[in-house]
């Protein structure tokens, strides 16, 4: 077995960001979901090692810390498990395709009212789609020189933008980092699995450009400027071969996502009992990443999970636990919840909230943004009795709903989550008992 050489028991992962709060982390793609939710706000208790929590109910409204801002809401890829456009939700066609500068001012306005309602110092910006490279140039530039321009208090912005990497020339990283514009990409492996789902509107495939994208980001050798893709697991392949792509690629971390599917729409093959197809493929994962032990390559699920564990309490809104201070920002300036839920019905995620009429706080008013900001104060009773609640949070809120009642639900991981936390638990136990 090879050497750890990893600080298991100093808590891995602890969000570490940019000041006191948990942004999407140096090192870290900023997702498309998997936003590390400020854990200066956060009002939930810390895990055990046996995995066992309480949890204090949030005061409403809370500070939102994170803006994932929609400055594009169309994109030149047609990935086929993508929740904006091909989940059952159509409500991007009735937005503008990119955010005004009209719109834009008047969030900075809004997001200075909320900064100084709750004495904020800190904030990130996540840019977002679509893909928010096809705002163009300009309406980057305007954003985030206004920003900076016109925020108040002293407050500490950082931004990052999640690409599908297909724009990303070398002059557009130029202009990126001109802007201190951290990016994450997205890429789900070696051609013939990545070109299986993200392609586009002519049915080409994606990959070769993705990889041209990220090698030119690489180019730079700037790892707060980018270090990490994200990469949606598809059980059909080898975690073991998919483990040496990514090693092979030359990136310092990835960050693995379960595919957005709810109780409606998950496979019957996953509905099988006894069976976990996500916690094999993600346990052979682990078992690799953990026997190689070289600490400068990161998977964060993994980390997330063992510092959540080892009795930490690093936060991330693709697992439960905690609050997600996290609010989206649609090209009309609409605020919504987190904008995986659309994976969950047509027009879910509609609020009636916008910075035209509204402030921040109003988001609160809508029982989803509680339910998505609140955390684990809204578990259903199987969860609540649960042994490793205080690691899986209960699951990413979109994979509990059912159409039926709701998101009183386990998450539809429930026994990927379980046994793969299981697992790590043991390998952990086992490494810490050799100390």
């Amino acid at each position: 077995m090879s050497p750890y050489k990893r600080d298991w028991h100093a808590g891995i992962a602890t969000p570490r960001g940019e000041g006191s709060y948990s942004s999407p982390e140096v090192g870290h793609p900023s997702g498309s979901r998997g936003y590390d939710v400020d854990s200066a706000n956060s009002q939930n208790s810390s895990s055990t090692m046996n995995g066992i929590t309480g949890t204090v109910s949030p005061t409403f409204p809370l500070p939102i810390s994170i803006y994932v801002v929609k400055i594009a809401s169309r994109c030149n890829l047609n990935c086929d498990y993508c929740y904006m456009y091909n989940l059952g939700d159509g409500t991007w066609k009735n937005q503008p395709k990119r955010m005004s500068n009209v719109t834009i001012t008047k969030l900075i306005n809004k997001i200075n009212n909320h900064i100084t309602r709750h004495n904020q110092n800190n904030i990130v910006i996540i840019f977002h789609g679509g893909e928010p490279l096809l705002a163009g140039r300009e309406c980057i530039r305007f954003f985030v020189t206004e920003m900076r321009q016109g925020i108040i208090n002293d407050c500490s912005i950082a931004f990052r933008l999640q690409t599908n990497g297909v724009l990303l020339t070398p002059e557009m990283i130029d202009f990126l980092r001109g802007l201190e514009i951290g990016i994450g990409i997205s890429l789900d492996g070696p051609k013939y699995v990545h070109d299986r789902s993200r392609r586009d509107h002519a049915g080409n495939g994606s990959h070769d450009r993705v990889v041209s994208g990220i090698k030119n980001a690489m180019a730079v050798n700037d790892r707060a400027f980018f270090n990490g893709v994200l990469s949606v697991i598809d059980v059909q392949t080898d975690p073991i071969e998919m483990f040496a792509y990514f090693r092979s690629l030359g990136v310092g971390s990835v960050d693995f996502l379960l595919p957005d599917i709810t109780w409606d729409t998950a496979p019957a093959s996953m509905l099988v009992q006894d069976r976990a197809i996500y916690a094999d493929w993600l346990i052979k994962m682990f078992d690799t990443w953990l026997d190689e032990g070289d600490a400068t390559f990161s998977i964060r699920l993994f980390e997330i999970l063992m510092n959540r564990i080892l009795g930490g309490d690093a936060k991330i809104d693709a697992l439960g636990g905690g609050t997600n201070n996290v609010v989206v920002v649609e090209t009309d300036g609409s605020l919504e919840p987190v904008d995986v839920l659309k994976a969950c019905g047509e027009g879910i995620t509609k609020t009636n909230v916008n910075v035209e009429n509204n402030e921040i706080d109003d988001i609160f008013e809508s029982e989803l943004v509680r339910r998505y900001v609140g955390g684990a104060e809204f578990l259903c009773e199987k969860c609540s009795y649960c042994e490793v609640k205080g690691v899986c949070g209960g699951g990413y809120l979109p994979h509990r709903f059912r159409s039926e009642n709701g998101f009183d639900n386990e998450s539809v991981y429930c026994r990927d989550l379980e046994k793969l936390i299981r697992h790590i638990k043991a390998r952990l136990v086992a490494e810490l008992q050799k100390r």
